[in-house]
């Protein structure tokens, strides 16, 4: 194999398929990217078994030919070569050398023929979408999901596609994102699939804010067709809890809050928490909202946001870092906050179709 391709246009796609490679491995191949050569352009390829991605770029291509060589030596290379073009041989015996100059790199690459196979989503059921509507819903839910691995079913997102909308639910018991999105989808499109949270991470690296994607399924996997990056995965085989019934009904108190006001307000009262005291106490009264976290081993912060209320006083508790990934991940000026009791769910809304839902604490 023998080819030359821009540097930069290299690079770029060694940054989208380098992520996907775990730092540690008991499979040597699985530490490679498979580097692809044919007429007019270069593949590379990299997987971890459960998720895999491919990215193509332009190139000279005078002997097509594939090999697998270690990803991150092979991306630190390209990145330290001040040139415009690289030009990159491989022998029969997976050898890859790169010359330049007073520089010289040679690499002991392995074998296609171990490299795992990406699955084939060509004539699949599939769908177009706009990648930012996608990427908006992903950002908005994702940071709910479960990292306790023994949780299985939370562990990615639920993405369900029905008639015309599409819904996208995060969540790890003690909290849940919901954002719906309408769409023309076929009536006989319908799917019910989990998708864990490291493609998660990978697609909103990935994605970017124009152009659209083409989302497709098999029996256990899915593919994200980006622009010319695919990205696979294998779907979470378990029962995601039913969501409907996590979401409050028709809440007794409704408040109206600037996002960023309430952020700071959280954020400079969280410093005071600790481990063991790792809540903020809410009260509402027609003063407006007081926000206190108190830590018998630190000590008391205290925060005032001007409010008209005029519903019952009342204090609830809550996880502040819960509340302030989620107001993180919003964009709107104002969000609508609502409760009942101490002892019910608060919810937040957007003017959108997003809800998150998070349970309280105890108050002491």
């Amino acid at each position: 194999m023998k080819l030359k391709c821009e540097r930069e246009s290299l690079q770029s796609i060694l940054h989208r398929v380098q992520g996907i490679v775990s730092s540690r491995t008991a499979i040597p191949i699985l530490a490679n990217v498979m580097l692809e050569a044919r007429e007019g352009e270069i593949s590379l390829t990299t997987t971890d078994l459960d998720v895999g991605i491919r990215c193509t770029c332009r190139a000279e291509v005078e002997e097509a030919g594939a090999t697998t060589i270690p990803v991150r030596r092979f991306s630190g290379i390209v990145k330290e070569l001040n040139l415009p073009e690289i030009t990159i041989k491989v022998s029969e015996e997976n050898v890859l050398e790169i010359r330049h100059g007073r520089s010289y790199f040679k690499m002991l690459g392995l074998s296609v023929d171990d490299f795992p196979k990406l699955p084939d989503f060509s004539g699949k059921e599939s769908f177009d979408m706009e990648q930012c509507v996608f990427k908006d819903m992903l950002r908005k839910t994702s940071y709910a999901v479960s990292q306790d691995e023994t949780r299985y079913a939370l562990s990615g997102v639920l993405l369900e596609i029905k008639e015309d909308m599409i819904v996208v639910v995060g969540t790890d018991g003690r909290r849940l994102a919901l954002i719906e999105k309408q769409g023309e989808f076929a009536r006989e499109f319908k799917k019910n699939v989990i998708i864990p949270g490291k493609a998660v991470n990978e697609l909103l690296r990935i994605m970017g804010d124009e152009g659209t994607m083409s989302i497709s399924f098999l029996p256990n996997q899915a593919g994200f067709r980006i622009g010319a990056t695919l990205l696979t995965t294998r779907l979470i085989d378990a029962h995601f809890p039913n969501y409907t019934q996590v979401v409050p009904g028709e809440a007794k108190e409704k408040v109206v809050l600037n996002r960023e006001e309430f952020l700071s307000a959280l954020r400079r009262a969280a410093l005071l928490t600790s481990e063991r005291s790792n809540s903020v106490k809410m009260q509402f009264s027609k003063r407006g909202l007081e926000i206190t976290a108190v830590s018998p081993e630190i000590g008391e912060a205290k925060e005032e946001i001007d409010l008209a209320y005029e519903g019952t006083e009342m204090s609830i508790a809550f996880n502040p870092y819960y509340i302030m990934e989620c107001l993180r991940n919003l964009d709107d000026e104002d969000i609508i906050f609502e409760f009942t009791d101490p002892a019910s769910p608060g919810v937040i809304k957007n003017e959108q179709s997003f809800l998150y839902v998070i349970m309280p604490m105890r108050v002491t």
